[in-house]
């Protein structure tokens, strides 16, 4: 729509992707402008008050409700516009307001009190209304029937083949009933105690697939299709979602003849967020009864006697309280927006739907060598007509084998190319559990698994519990769709004998994970020794590319030995200071290797030689860089003073190297013997602060509260000083703050709430007290990378020091075989013990270089495709039960697994 001015008018575009429209779409740069420039030239009070400048904001608003009904092709003789909060409240707003069982409605009709004062008395005998909804709905109109139940109505789910059927039958005359006149007084008290209220509630377009449902079910509605099949014979109303729809296409209003529409603003053209609409057809506005009154929504109240009289004009009445008037001020910009750069609606419409159709076709045809398809496309009407279709392609990847891939690795690779996309379900379980196959029972089961609505558990028992969703908005162009299909071919279509990652995965010997909880690992391939393991291919004869081989656990195995103690003995170690060479063989662990004629030798030391610590690093300051230390004291909540600090931008939102790489050069140090924090990032004079802030000097305003992956945290704020040495440093305006030591933050890992671990205190660590990962892991994964690395990609530079500290672990193990550590339950390193928490599942910020801050696509690349499910590396750990004061934990300590995995145990 807009090529020439884009980057004028998006340049929060600027390599960037955005495949979001639906959730919501960007404002452009002369709508902000417009606005801003309005808020300069203008003077907008109170619309509550009578000066100038209040008058100039009711005159404004007035004239903004009128430029909203011209957008949709109404008057206001025929539709009034109610402002608030956005579509959900509207929905609320509604629900609340609704008359369901049709007696107060019709005794306000008929004028039987002369006052809106409350006895508490109804006219005749109460009548069960009806709320019907379609499935595919989004959450917000859902809720809808929970208010609607309390009210006293039934509630009835259909789905879109029911309503089809329906809208086949022809109402007879008998069945025919004009929903809107018994309101306006045409039919005497008696009668109209015998019309209960029924709502219907569909979308215009699925928020989920893009779908549009045929509009002439407005009026089949309202002709009583439904009858028979709710069994409530009375006054029909619809409500349409329309939030959707018109964030791309026209809605026309006078020619659909729902009694109620909702929408949300910011999805049409980006801003304001929090203003929505309820537009009502004037003829259906007495069904709705409003109890509640706020400011300037009645004419007269008591305070003393229960006695209120309404306003009788409907916005006033149903609007209450300040309306956030500049808000709606700012409106006529953003339909400026639309009419001036999107060209109308009608061609934003055509646009968009061509780009989204685009990109499905694309997906829909590709398949893998296998013959397998890549995507499954979820929609109905295959984009045959932009009257059926919106903008929206939602779709599930599939590997070769024809098995899911999780939506929560597609959209961590999608962030690592700056895509901006929507995965889960949308708010909107019903589309969800049609398109995927997902029974009532299994979101029943699903929940007791511990994944909820948000969060990133895409796959159970080998079922995706979501999918991919990408919109288009009238922004968009031919280079994102381009981009984004490119980025799909590259990463997920796999070729055969091809040099992507999937060729390098298919010349490994997986064992994939098993969703009871067993946990993928390597085994022998066709062609090597039944004792030796590598990611690389078997024809491999190099042998710098072959790998240390994992334990030989087996689900047999690892349940004996959960029962004792794996007795190792601990022989003389060479333990390296560093792995500073980038050839990936002076990493192998002390463990069986192949010669390049295929030979199996042994390194001095046996494969029962003990695994060793070999690092530990710790980082004071959250998403800052490490400390590397040779000994260190352990505490109640980790390695002591480990990530006890974080930088929070000036809205108290913690910083992190996912949105500013650059953290990782600033470098935290303690000094313990003058209990002293010390950070420093390159020439830059470092700045010292003490470890601990007195109580003394803490007061209320240097305590606040944040969120750290999801917990709240209770912090103090370390001052302005250090505080402008960080603005300084990072470019933006941002505090330190070092957690509360009085506050407690309970574990939250596993994700079965009845299984959390309450009284394992936490750190800002996001998860755990600490991560473990293994050289021997580590090398496996850097041969693979070497193997898979693209044009696109950085893995040849990775060095083995580079590929540790990006997984920015607190513990490093050396002597054990690649991927042993994930059949682990219970280990002690020296005389402390540990439980084994589950994997630690991956994001983009193991692309960023700690000692640059340059950002990749490795090793997510690699380890996404190698993890197949879930993009796991490293082990989580929590103290042991004993833990002792002082005790500490020193490079060479051995390493002892205690126990191992059952099969029944579940991977965090």
């Amino acid at each position: 729509m807009i090529s020439s001015n884009r980057t004028d008018e998006f340049p929060q575009l600027k390599n960037t992707v955005y495949l979001d429209h639906t959730g919501a779409t960007l404002p452009c740069s002369s709508q902000l402008d417009g606005f801003s420039r309005d808020m300069r030239e203008n003077l907008y009070g109170n619309p509550h008050s009578r000066s100038s400048s209040s008058s100039l904001c009711t005159e404004t608003i007035d004239q903004t409700r009128f430029r909203i009904l011209k957008h949709f092709n109404t008057t206001p003789e025929k539709h009034t516009v109610i402002f608030t909060s956005g579509c959900t409240g509207a929905l609320k707003l509604l629900a609340e307001s609704f008359d369901w069982s049709g007696l107060k409605s019709c005794h306000r009709t008929i004028e039987s009190s002369s006052t809106d004062s409350h006895d508490g008395n109804e006219v005749g005998t109460k009548k069960r209304g009806m709320f019907c909804y379609l499935q595919d709905n989004h959450t917000s109109v859902v809720g809808m029937r929970e208010l609607a139940h309390d009210k006293g109505a039934d509630c009835l789910c259909l789905s879109k083949d029911t309503m089809e059927k329906l809208c086949t039958v022809n109402v007879s005359s008998v069945d025919k009933i004009s929903s809107h006149n018994e309101i306006n007084g045409t039919v005497d008290d008696s009668e109209c105690n015998l019309l209960p209220n029924g709502l219907f509630a569909y979308p215009a377009q699925s928020n989920f697939c893009g779908h549009k449902y045929p509009l002439r079910w407005v009026k089949k509605v309202q002709d009583g299709i439904l009858h028979h099949q709710t069994g409530c014979r009375g006054n029909w109303y619809v409500v349409l979602d329309a939030a959707a729809l018109v964030s791309t296409s026209p809605l026309d209003l006078g020619t659909c003849d729902a009694d109620f529409v909702t929408i949300s603003f910011y999805k049409m053209f980006g801003f304001p967020t929090g203003l929505g609409a309820l537009i009502v057809r004037n003829d259906s506005a007495g069904v709705l009864v409003k109890e509640y009154f706020g400011g300037g929504s009645v004419m007269a109240y008591l305070a003393k006697e229960r006695f209120s009289k309404s306003r009788t004009e409907l916005a006033e009445r149903l609007e209450d309280g300040t309306l956030p008037f500049l808000d709606i001020v700012s409106l006529r910009h953003g339909f400026d927006a639309l009419e001036k750069l999107g060209g109308g609606m009608k061609s934003i419409s055509e646009h968009t739907f061509l780009l989204a159709k685009y990109v499905c076709n694309q997906l829909s045809s590709w398949k893998h060598y296998s013959g397998q398809p890549v995507c499954e496309m979820y929609n109905r009407s295959g984009f045959d007509s932009v009257d059926h279709q919106g903008p929206i392609v939602n779709f599930n990847l599939l590997r070769s084998n024809g098995e899911h891939a999780g939506y929560a690795e597609f959209e961590r690779l999608a962030s690592l190319h700056d895509i901006h996309l929507r995965t889960g379900c949308f708010c909107n379980t019903g589309a969800c559990q049609h398109y995927l196959n997902i029974s009532d029972q299994d979101i029943k089961d699903n929940l007791d698994a511990g994944h909820v609505c948000g969060d990133d558990m895409d796959l159970i028992n080998g079922r995706p519990t979501g999918s991919v969703r990408i919109s288009f908005g009238y922004m968009s162009n031919q280079e994102d769709a381009d981009r984004f299909l490119k980025f799909v071919k590259n990463y997920f279509v796999e070729r055969e004998h091809s040099t992507t990652v999937h060729s390098v995965v298919e010349s490994t010997a997986l064992v994939p994970t098993e969703d009871t909880g067993r946990i993928e690992r390597l085994k022998p391939s066709a062609n090597s020794s039944s004792s030796s393991s590598s990611f690389s291919s078997s024809s491999s004869s190099s042998s710098s590319s072959s790998l240390p081989p994992p334990s030989s656990l087996s689900p047999s195995s690892s349940s004996s030995s959960s029962s004792s103690s794996s007795s190792v003995s601990s022989g003389p170690q060479n333990t390296p200071s560093s792995w500073d060479q980038t050839d990936v063989s002076c990493a192998e662990t002390r463990s069986s290797r192949t010669t390049s004629q295929g030979q199996r030798t042994t390194d001095e030391h046996s494969i029962t030689d003990a695994p060793r610590l070999s690092g530990i690093y710790l980082y004071p300051v959250k998403s800052c860089g490490a400390m590397e230390v040779s000994e260190w004291e352990l505490s109640e909540a980790g390695l002591m003073y480990d990530r006890r600090w974080m930088i929070v931008n000036d809205g108290g939102v913690y910083m992190s190297q996912k949105r500013i790489p650059h953290l990782c050069l600033i470098k935290p140090s303690i000094d313990l013997d003058n209990k002293r924090l010390m950070l420093a990032y390159k020439d830059k004079q470092p700045f010292i602060l003490p470890l601990d802030i007195s109580r003394s000097h803490i007061n209320e305003r240097s305590l606040s509260q944040g969120k750290v992956c999801g917990d709240r945290v209770n912090t103090i704020d370390c001052g302005d000083e250090v505080a402008a040495w960080l603005t300084e440093v990072i470019g933006q305006r941002c505090r330190l703050q070092q957690q509360d030591p009085e506050y407690h933050r309970a574990s939250k890992l596993n994700r079965n709430i009845a299984k959390r671990a309450s009284n394992c205190s936490l750190s800002l660590a996001n998860q755990s007290q600490y991560l473990l990962v293994t050289a021997s892991s580590s090398a496996s994964l850097l041969s693979a990378v070497k193997q898979s690395s693209h044009q696109e990609s950085n893995g040849n530079q990775l060095s083995m020091d580079d590929m540790v500290s990006r997984f920015r672990s607190n513990l490093v193990v050396e002597g054990c075989g690649a991927f042993d550590e994930e059949s682990w339950s219970k280990i002690a390193i020296g005389g402390q013990e540990f439980e084994v928490k589950g994997c630690c599942n991956r994001c983009q910020m193991i692309c960023i270089n700690q000692d640059t801050a340059e950002k990749g696509t490795e090793p997510l690349y690699t380890l996404s495709a190698v993890r197949s499910k879930k993009i796991f590396f490293g082990v989580h750990l929590m103290n042991g039960a004993n833990l002792k004061e002082g005790v500490k934990v020193r490079k060479g300590d051995v390493v002892r697994v205690l126990a191992r995995c059952t099969s029944s145990e579940t991977t965090v």
